[in-house]
This record gives structure tokens, C-alpha cells and sequence, in this order.
């Protein structure tokens, strides 16, 4: 079915017979207004665009090829279970269709189709209409013959006579005929035409191009003139030219005569033209039908049908990004190991609507949260999705915070068109949308751009809408411990050559296994990306510079740089540089940061009991009594918490 549809060449063109069929005024005689005054008749009409009436008549045959099919196509799907594809199939089959296809076989020839060529197309539009219709087409269509044949029959001519064996007949629309030689022919013909050779058949020799043929040199970037002079040559004489405005000219009156036999087609099926928007669209959807049934039925992995309901949690289970697992990596997919794709599974409810996703550059997280985006789409569409399991709320819209770049057309900054799009999703997303933030802030200062990130994160947990935020900012993870519904994850790394496990989600440190820290790894701990999404944070030391180990950088530059990782982390005593720790350096008191830690999470216990209080002012009056003895409850369990001598009463 998608093969017959596709070979149709008017496929794409019924839009266009919409808009040639759209009622519009039309001229008429002078009328009385009931008060003795005559209207004087409105001007007489232009006469007709030869280019206008080609362009219908190439219209109409490309639409009159598609509904010869259109009934077949409808014959198979009203005997379909579908009852949407059996809709489909009950448009198709409209009686309009074939009137009008009769209409169309009574003007046209039934055996006119489109050519292939600019010189073939415009042959079959002058032939378009049935001869014997009026006389003057007839006419101009024999003029239009003898033309051509004319100047088939100079090429052959001038052929014998110069003895150019390449000489061979073009057309365009802009030039009519034109002659076409090889460079070093077209001398040879210049000669002849100056000693008056020929017969006079070369009188007047010209060239019509002084292009210079280029090519784009690769090596140096720019161009490199290989010719001096074009391998071919575009020429024409005294007698083409006549025979060019001769030719044009029957070709004009040709069309200008098949204008009224054209307009009076249009005209009589302009009463009916909703049935052809009725028929683009049902076509339309059909096309998108059969491109999403061939792609899961050619899908090297499972596909399932997504399941929607009214207000429970996005959850995908073993997701795949279409376009990765069938574009990259030989066709297998990509972002994975040994070039398959890995699956990863997605759980945003109504408890944990953020998800904070960590992990090192290259790990995989942009893909990822595009692969959310692109299977919601997928399921919105009506689509199957690349997942084992997917379920999914309506969505009313997707907003994406992702990539970097400035605009020139706006003079913004990559921040500012950072910041620009952030204030858009803050302003208009709902609780039904959803998010996917991606890197936010990393077109500023880190400390700049992690605050900045933050106080993001927080307006969006306030708006309790789903959310997959993909960062670098080690300090994000705090979020968990002051929001419960933020879950966090990372995109699993392993450290290899330095008897380093996989560092990514809790792991271990990635210096290795013998404590012996950077000495143990510098030169030989490689960075081996995993792309597994797990629970917890990714705690990589120095991914940064084990990333550009792997790009060749030399090894002096890269020993500077492991030194002054050194030094800093000595100074600054965290061990490790790229594993950011939330505790303040000027005030490093491990309590202090428990204590506060302790006190956030008695606050946000505090702010779920109260969730339900009419008043909101979090009045002990106005909670009921279970509330109440909850809170007490919660007041004791506090003075324990921020007791040092109860260090893990928060366990």
C-alpha cells in the first residue's frame, strides 16, 4: 500500500489543487441596484500566465494519477478491524473522487503523465488537452512540432558540418534551445564560423554561460580552479534563437488556449474541493500510519504499546532512543557497549516527579533525557514506543532546556539564551508538562551557574511538575536531602587500568583498588562509560582530565595537569577535584553540616503534615487532633536529632 501511494507523482500535490480550487470571485456583466443606475462592467480579465496554466495542468495530471489508486487503497481498509483505518478507507471512497475523475479524462488525454525533463514536461502540458476541442490549440500545437523538429534538425546540421561530435541539444525554460559542446570543440567551431565556414549555419556563434567550473579544495579550504575554461560549452546562433522565439511563442498560445478548457475543469469540481482537503488529510494520516507500522515491524528490538492514564506516574521500562539504537553503530544502536544500544528505564510519579541525573561528560546523560522526550512524543502520536513496558499521563507540553549557543539575530549570549529559555518554561509550563533541563548554567561561572541551577530546580519542585534534570553541579545532590521527591541518579562510569570498579552511582573512588592514589591511575586509569542509569550519585575523581587523556593531548601538557590537580586538592583537601563536597571550606565542622541537614529534614516533615491545613498558617488550632499528636511526636524526635550526642538517630 505505501509503495502504490508513493508511486504516485501527485501524492504531494493535492494541497495545491485545494488552493487551485478555492471558490473565488468571478467577473460578470453590468447590473442593475433597483435604481435606474447602471454598474459599468468590471475590466475584461488579463489574459491567461502561460506559467499559471502549465502549473495547473501539471497538477491536476499529478493529482488525476493519485485517485486512480486512492479507490483501490480505499477498497482495503474499509475491510480493516481498524475503525479508524475503515474512515480512512470510507474517504477514499467518496463518489466525487471518480466523477471527478471522469471530468478529468473527458479533457485531458487519458495517456498524458508527467515527464521527467524540463523539455518532456513541458511537451506533455501542451498535449495535455484532447485535440479536436478548439482549432487554434491545434494550431499552436503543430507550430509547437515543427519548432522542435526544426531545431533538432540544425543540431544534426551543424553537426556534419562543424564535426563536433559532442554537440549535442538542451532546453531550459529561461533559454528555450541551446547547443552543447566541449570546450575544445566549441574553438574549433569559433574557427570555422570566422572563416565563414559552415554554410552559414554557424553565422553568429555565441556563447550564453562564462561560468568556471570549481571544486571545493579539501585540503586547503578553499577553491581550486581546475578549468580555465568549462568542460562544456553552452552556445546558440542567429537561426536557434529565431527558432527559440518562435517556438516560445506557439508554446504561449498552446496554453493560453488550454486556459478556458482548464478553468472550466476547475470551476465545475470548485463546489466539492472540501472532499479533497478531506481526501490530503486522510492520506496524510495514513502515511504516517504505514511509517510507524514499517519501522516496528523492520525494529530489531521490542516494541510495546504504550498504556495512558488519567493521573498516574511516566514510567518506562527498558527505553530505547529510536533513532540511536537504529542509526549509529553499524545500525545497532548507540550510546552503549560492543555497539548495541543500552536500555534504560524512567519512574517520574507524583512522589518523585524530579529527577536529578548526574554523571561524567560523554556518559550518556543527554541522550537520555532526550529518549524521554522522543518516546513521549512517539506515545502521544500513537505510536509504539522501543521499551518493554511504557505508561504515561497526557501531556500537554514538552520544554527543553538543552544545548548551548548564542544567537546573533537576538545578540544574546549562550547565558542569556540560557536564561531566555529557562524564564519561558517557568512562565508557561504546568503541572501536566513536562521538563527536561540539560547542563543548566554551564555557559557562566561554575559557582554562578550552580546557583543559578538551583534556585531553577526549586521553582520547578514547586510547580510539582515531571522533571528530568541533567547536571554537573555536584552540590544538586543536596536537593535530595531537602526535597523528597527528588530522586538521584547517574549514568554509570568504570575507571579501568587502575583496578578501579564502576564508580557511578555510590561506587567506590575511582583511584583503584591499592589506595595509591593519583600516581596509581595518572597515565593508566581510562574512563569506560558504561551508559546504565543507577540509583545514587557518580563520584569520579578528575573525570575531566581521565577524558582528555583519551584525545591525544601531549604527555608533558597532561602531567602539568595532573600537578596541579594535586596541588589544589592538597590545599583545598577534598581528595579529589571533580567530586564536589557540600561542606562549607571556610567553616569545615562535620556536625554543622549534619545539624542542618537534620533540621531540613525535620522541616520538610513538618510542611507534609501541615499539607492539608484550610487555614495554611500551620496554627496547632486549626490541625485535627492526629495531626496534632504527630507533631509533638515530631517535636520530640527533633530534640533527639539535633542532640550531637545522637549522631546516627537519623538513620
Amino acid at each position: 500500500m505505501r509503495a502504490a501511494l508513493r508511486s504516485t507523482p501527485g501524492a504531494a500535490d493535492v494541497d495545491k489543487v485545494i488552493a487551485q480550487f478555492a471558490p473565488g470571485g468571478s467577473g460578470g456583466g453590468g447590473v442593475g441596484n433597483g435604481g435606474g443606475v447602471t454598474v459599468t462592467a468590471p475590466p475584461p480579465p488579463p489574459p491567461p500566465n502561460p506559467a499559471k496554466v502549465a502549473a495547473k495542468i501539471k497538477t491536476i495530471l499529478g493529482v488525476r494519477a493519485t485517485l486512480r489508486v486512492v479507490p483501490g487503497v480505499g477498497d482495503a481498509l474499509r475491510a480493516c478491524a481498524s475503525p479508524l483505518l475503515r474512515e480512512i478507507g470510507s474517504t477514499c471512497g467518496k463518489d466525487f473522487f471518480q466523477s471527478f475523475l471522469t471530468r478529468v479524462d473527458d479533457v485531458f488525454e487519458p495517456d498524458v503523465v508527467e515527464g521527467r525533463s524540463t523539455f518532456a514536461q513541458r511537451t506533455r502540458q501542451v498535449f495535455a488537452v484532447k485535440g479536436g476541442v478548439d482549432a487554434f490549440l491545434d494550431l499552436a500545437r503543430r507550430s509547437f512540432c515543427e519548432t522542435t523538429e526544426a531545431a533538432h534538425e540544425l543540431l544534426r546540421t551543424t553537426r556534419e558540418l562543424a564535426g563536433a561530435e559532442s554537440l549535442r541539444l538542451t532546453y531550459s525554460d529561461a533559454r528555450g534551445f541551446q547547443l552543447s559542446v566541449s570546450a575544445v570543440e566549441f574553438g574549433v567551431m569559433t574557427a570555422c564560423a570566422t572563416r565563414g565556414g559552415g554554410g552559414g549555419v554557424l553565422h553568429s556563434l555565441q556563447r550564453v554561460d562564462g561560468r568556471v567550473e570549481t571544486r571545493r579544495d579539501a585540503r586547503g579550504g578553499g577553491d581550486a580552479y581546475l578549468n580555465a575554461t568549462p568542460p562544456s560549452v553552452k552556445c546558440t546562433t542567429s537561426t536557434l534563437e529565431r527558432l527559440n522565439a518562435r517556438h516560445k511563442e506557439a508554446m504561449d498560445d498552446a496554453f493560453a488556449r488550454s486556459a478556458g478548457v482548464v478553468d472550466e475543469l476547475v470551476r465545475s469540481v470548485r463546489d466539492n474541493f472540501p472532499a479533497l482537503g478531506a481526501l490530503s488529510a486522510a492520506l496524510s494520516l495514513l502515511d504516517v500510519l504505514l511509517a510507524f507500522a514499517a519501522k516496528v515491524m523492520n525494529a530489531r528490538g521490542a516494541w510495546t504499546r504504550p498504556a495512558f492514564t488519567s493521573n498516574g506516574p511516566l514510567a518506562i521500562e527498558e527505553g530505547r532512543h529510536p533513532l540511536m539504537e537504529g542509526g549509529v553503530c553499524g545500525g545497532g544502536g548507540g550510546g552503549g557497549c560492543g555497539g548495541l544500544f543500552v536500555p534504560n528505564s524512567t519512574f517520574l510519579s507524583d512522589a518523585f516527579p524530579f529527577s536529578l541525573v548526574t554523571g561524567p561528560n560523554m556518559s550518556g546523560k543527554s541522550t537520555y533525557a532526550r529518549q524521554v522526550a522522543t518516546l513521549v512524543v512517539l506515545a502521544h502520536a500513537g505510536c509504539y514506543v522501543p521499551a518493554s513496558f511504557f505508561s504515561c499521563p497526557p501531556i500537554d507540553a514538552i520544554y527543553a532546556r538543552v544545548g548551548t549557543g548564542d544567537s546573533l539575530e537576538t545578540d544574546a549570549s549562550s547565558f542569556m539564551v540560557e536564561m531566555r529559555e529557562m524564564q519561558h518554561i517557568l512562565a508557561n509550563a504546568t503541572r501536566d508538562s513536562l521538563v527536561l533541563v540539560d547542563e543548566l548554567g554551564r555557559s557562566t561561572s561554575s559557582g554562578d551557574g550552580e546557583r543559578v541551577a538551583w534556585a531553577c530546580a526549586e521553582a520547578l519542585l514547586r510547580m510539582d511538575l515531571k522533571c528530568v534534570f541533567a547536571t554537573h553541579a555536584d552540590r544538586l545532590r543536596g536537593l535530595a536531602t531537602m526535597y523528597p521527591g527528588v530522586r538521584v541518579s547517574s549514568l554509570s562510569v568504570r575507571v579501568v587500568g587502575g583496578g578501579g570498579g564502576v564508580v557511578g552511582g555510590g561506587g567506590g573512588r575511582g583511584y583503584g583498588r591499592d589506595g595509591r592514589g593519583y600516581d596509581a591511575v595518572h597515565g593508566r586509569g581510562e574512563l569506560d562509560f558504561r551508559y546504565k542509569l543507577v540509583d545514587g550519585e557518580c563520584v569520579v575523581d578528575h573525570y575531566g582530565l581521565r577524558l582528555a587523556a583519551t584525545m591525544g593531548f601531549p604527555n608533558a601538557m597532561m602531567d602539568a595537569a595532573w600537578a596541579i590537580a594535586r596541588e589544589v586538592d592538597a590545599r583545598d583537601g577534598n581528595g579529589g577535584g571533580s567530586r564536589v563536597t557540600t561542606t562549607n571550606t571556610e567553616d569545615p565542622d562535620p556536625w554543622g553540616v549534619e545539624r542542618a541537614r537534620r533540621v531540613a529534614t525535620v522541616a520538610q516533615r513538618a510542611m507534609l503534615l501541615c499539607a492539608g491545613d484550610s487555614d495554611g498558617d500551620g496554627a496547632a488550632a486549626a490541625l485535627e487532633p492526629g495531626k496534632l499528636d504527630a507533631l509533638r511526636r515530631l517535636q520530640t524526635q527533633a530534640r533527639a536529632l539535633l542532640t550531637p550526642a545522637a549522631p546516627n538517630a537519623c538513620a
